[in-house]
C-alpha cells in the first residue's frame, strides 16, 4: 500500500522523530489496510478475547468506558515512554504487548496526549461515523473501550490471521 497517496497515515505533530519512536497514526479507513499479508486489524471481539485472557472479567470486558483494573499495566511498555507521577502506576509489559503512548491526532492534524495515552483502532464500527477503539492512560490501570470519529488518527496493532 502506498501511504503517500492515501493521506491517512501521519507522524504525531508531523515529526519523523515521533514516527521513529512511536510508529505512525492512521485514520479508520487506512487502518483497515495497513496490516501485512496474513495479518489483520483485530475486531472489537478479538480485543475482548485478549482482555479476558489477560484477566479482565467477562462483565468488564463486554462493557464500555474504563474497565479492567490492572490490565493496562501489563499492556504498557516499561521502556520509559510513559509519563509518571510519584505514586502512579507505570507499565510492566508482562504481557509482551509493549503499548507505547503515541497519543492521537484529530481535526486536521491537531496532536494530543503524546507520552500520556495510547489509542488503538479495532476493525469494528460503532456506527457510520465512528469506530471502536481501546485507550490506555498514564497513571491508570484500566483499559478504555469506546468510540471515536473515523477521521481521528490512532495507532494500530496487527494480529496474525493465517500462519
Amino acid at each position: 500500500m502506498d501511504l503517500a497517496t492515501t493521506g491517512g497515515s501521519w507522524c504525531y505533530s508531523s515529526s519523523s522523530t515521533n514516527c521513529d519512536a512511536y510508529g505512525r497514526l492512521y485514520d479508520f479507513a487506512t487502518a483497515q489496510l495497513v496490516c501485512p499479508a496474513n495479518w489483520g486489524l483485530p475486531t472489537d471481539a478479538e480485543w475482548i478475547t485478549m482482555e479476558i485472557f489477560l484477566g479482565m472479567s467477562d462483565a468488564d470486558a463486554n462493557s464500555y468506558g474504563n474497565r479492567g483494573s490492572g490490565i493496562a499495566t501489563i499492556l504498557k511498555s516499561n521502556s520509559g515512554y510513559w509519563l509518571t507521577n510519584p505514586g502512579t502506576e507505570t507499565g510492566t509489559n508482562t504481557s509482551g504487548f509493549t503499548a507505547l503512548p503515541a497519543g492521537y491526532m484529530v481535526n486536521g492534524g491537531v496532536s494530543w496526549s503524546l507520552n500520556e495515552q495510547a489509542h488503538f483502532w479495532t476493525s469494528s464500527e460503532w456506527d457510520a461515523s465512528n469506530g471502536i477503539e481501546r485507550t490506555l492512560f498514564y497513571g491508570a490501570t484500566v483499559v478504555g473501550r469506546g468510540s471515536i470519529q473515523k477521521f481521528a488518527d490512532l495507532s494500530v496493532r496487527c494480529i496474525l490471521r493465517n500462519p
